[in-house]
């Protein structure tokens, strides 16, 4: 998993292959949701399920959105095919920072234990973009391993009138990425 984004309507999840080298196998991609849920997931059915028919080849990303997405900028640099686009709102029925998204190698109850990717804990209005230095997926949520993204309009501290209100003037901002144009 490489990146969340959630902000108003608009919500996808980007998985990518991180090898330089070898091809995802169809049917090997299965992100799966736990929504409105936290912690611990063993012997739960995830809530929604979606497994990748495509191979997935050497850095190529896979973007789910949903329906309210003008999902753009999905052309590699060669020789990297170009993103795969895939409609489905139920997968990206993300918000209210209370759901997990995982990779697994199953969509049944044991997918919990049998993940090897997770992010959680994703505010409303943010963007998780994992690190470059985590060239492999991690079965365990680790904050550190995370940029978050967070909302324009939230004051910066000097500018706000509550103390214990605001953002640091250099947090990273969702209009880098929306912005980004690549």
């Amino acid at each position: 998993i490489t990146q969340v984004y959630q902000f108003n309507n608009e919500r996808w999840i980007e998985v990518t292959n991180v090898s330089k080298t070898a091809s995802v196998n169809p049917n090997f991609v299965k992100v799966l949701l736990f929504k409105d849920k936290a912690g611990d997931q063993t012997g739960i059915l995830p809530d929604v399920s979606f497994t990748l028919e495509n191979t997935l080849a050497p850095g190529q990303s896979v973007l789910f959105s949903n329906s309210n997405n003008p999902v753009r900028n999905t052309t590699a640099a060669a020789p990297t095919p170009n993103a795969i686009v895939i409609e489905n709102n139920n997968l990206t029925d993300i918000e209210g920072a209370n759901d997990i998204v995982i990779l697994s190698n199953f969509t049944d109850i044991t997918s919990w234990v049998n993940r090897f990717d997770v992010v959680q804990e994703f505010d409303n209005k943010t963007s998780f973009v994992r690190i470059d230095e985590r060239l492999t997926p991690n079965d365990t949520y680790t904050a550190s391993e995370w940029v978050v993204f967070i909302d324009d309009a939230i004051d910066t501290f000097t500018e706000s009138l509550d103390a214990n209100a605001g953002r640091h003037p250099h947090d990273p901002l969702i209009s880098e990425i929306t912005g980004s144009n690549t």
